[in-house]
This record gives structure tokens, C-alpha cells and sequence, in this order.
């Protein structure tokens, strides 16, 4: 009975841990672990962040003016600085990825259509910066965050009109954690592509 009881405990746990790494308590349709905002209320529109977006004005005459900075993205510059430069509250779009692989997903390929809809028109350089978690060694983990970069790019390039000699990749392998290697969460967040504009 007691052997009965482990195997189902150990089931239980195995189990758990992907609910726990793409959990959603708010309901926003953000995960947990990248959820800037854990707390949004029930039918709130948030950005890619997990953040309440800004809402549109109801006046018919400004909806369109309203939308547009509803959808804008406050992104950083390689120096730290924000862009476009009167902006505030920027951040760096980040592109997560399962464990093992490069595949661009459906919600990252909504992200990376923000980015581009940003930068349309604007004749800048994109830097795209590659990571791992700390499983596999680190010639494996090079070439994976290069391969998520790179896939990444050819999103940008190929469905979304970005062009190819604008978007530079920078490949860190598990050298730059952003969160601990020990737990799950901290693994998938550390599994990502980092999108910055570059400064000459």
C-alpha cells in the first residue's frame, strides 16, 4: 500500500510542475512567471507584459489616435536608454521558449507583429539576443541561443517585413540568467530572446 501511495505522490509531482510553470491566476492569458502584473482585474486588455494596456478613448474622433498608443511599445536600446526617447516605463521584449527547442510559438509570433508594427517606417537596427537555461553544456547552450536568435530574426524578416541586414544576433548561451537555474520557473525564464534596438 505504501509503494501505491509513493507511485501515485510521485506521479502527482510530475505532473504539477508544468501546471505550476504555465499557470495563470489572474486569467489574463499571461503565465505566472512572466506576469509583470499578477493581479489584473477579470476582463482588463493587457499587453504582452501582463500589464492593464491603455485604454482607448470613447470619443469617436480620437479611437484611432487612442488606439495606436494602446499598441505602442516602450522598448530599451542596448545603452539602457528608452525608444523612442520620450517614452517611459520601457522594457525589453522577450521571446520564451520550451525546454530543448528554438519553435517560435503563436503568442511569441503576436509579440514580435508589435515590435515590427513599432518599428515600421523607423530605419533601425534590432539587436536579438539568444539564451538557455543552465541544463547541457555550454557549447550546446551557444549554439541553441543562437538558433532561437536566429529563428527569431526570420520571424521578424519573413512574416513581418522586418529587413534581414537591420536585426543583428547576439548569442549568451547559460552565461546570463535572469532568474535562478534551480526551479522550473526560473529555467523557463531564463529560456528567451531578448529584443533590443541598437545604438551605433
Amino acid at each position: 500500500m505504501r509503494a501505491w501511495h509513493s507511485a501515485a505522490l510521485l506521479l502527482c509531482c510530475l505532473f504539477a510542475l508544468p501546471a505550476v510553470a504555465n499557470s495563470d491566476e489572474d486569467g489574463d492569458g499571461v503565465p505566472d512567471f512572466k506576469d509583470a502584473c499578477p493581479a489584473t482585474p477579470v476582463g482588463i486588455a493587457v499587453s504582452a507584459n501582463g500589464c492593464a494596456a491603455e485604454a482607448a478613448s470613447s470619443d469617436s474622433g480620437s479611437h484611432s489616435a487612442q488606439a495606436g498608443s494602446a499598441t505602442a511599445l516602450c522598448m530599451l536600446t542596448d545603452q539602457q536608454t528608452p525608444y523612442p526617447a520620450d517614452c517611459s516605463g520601457a522594457e525589453v521584449p522577450k521571446v520564451y521558449f520550451e525546454f530543448a527547442s528554438a519553435y517560435v510559438s503563436m503568442e511569441s509570433s503576436a509579440l514580435l507583429a508589435r515590435v515590427a508594427e513599432q518599428l515600421k517606417g523607423q530605419m533601425v537596427t534590432i539587436v536579438l539576443r539568444g539564451h538557455t537555461d543552465i541544463i547541457g553544456t555550454s557549447e550546446a547552450n551557444w549554439h541553441l541561443s543562437r538558433e532561437r536568435a536566429e529563428n527569431v530574426a526570420a520571424v521578424l524578416s519573413g512574416d513581418f517585413g522586418i529587413e534581414r541586414q537591420r536585426i543583428l544576433l547576439e548569442s549568451f548561451g547559460a552565461s546570463e540568467p535572469v532568474a535562478s537555474n534551480e526551479t522550473p520557473i526560473g529555467r523557463q525564464q531564463n529560456r528567451r530572446v531578448e529584443i533590443l534596438i541598437h545604438i551605433e
